[in-house]
């Protein structure tokens, strides 16, 4: 029964992980478009071309907060492929299979 509750607690440790890992990647997206809607707030100020500054800004933050947000969700989704899954035994056996060659020496001494 204890084995059973510290494995859930390591993966529960795990996930909780991932979950700071997503909540940044929204932070930031916030924090990028909040930069670019005040720098165009402040253009709108310093040469009174309302609203244009702030639509500049806002697009601007938009267009490159997506593009970071795209670019790291890429990066987790790549590592998360990476990762072997230990519940899919086939991957498991094959990859046992191809790194000691088991099956290719009966295959050539048959053929021999």
């Amino acid at each position: 029964m204890s084995g059973k509750r510290s494995t859930s607690r390591d993966t529960g440790r795990s996930s909780g992980r991932e979950f700071y890992k997503y909540s940044g990647l929204g932070f930031e997206f916030v924090v990028i478009v909040g930069i670019f809607a005040f720098l165009g707030d402040w253009a709108d100020r310093r040469w009174q071309c309302d609203p244009w500054g702030l639509l500049a800004g806002c697009g601007f933050g938009l267009t490159t907060g997506l593009y970071f947000l795209v670019k790291e969700s890429n990066k987790m989704m790549r590592s998360m492929d990476s990762k072997p899954n230990p519940d899919d035994t086939t991957q498991r056996i094959g990859a046992i299979d191809d790194s000691k060659g088991v099956g290719r020496e009966a295959d050539r001494q048959d053929e021999s």
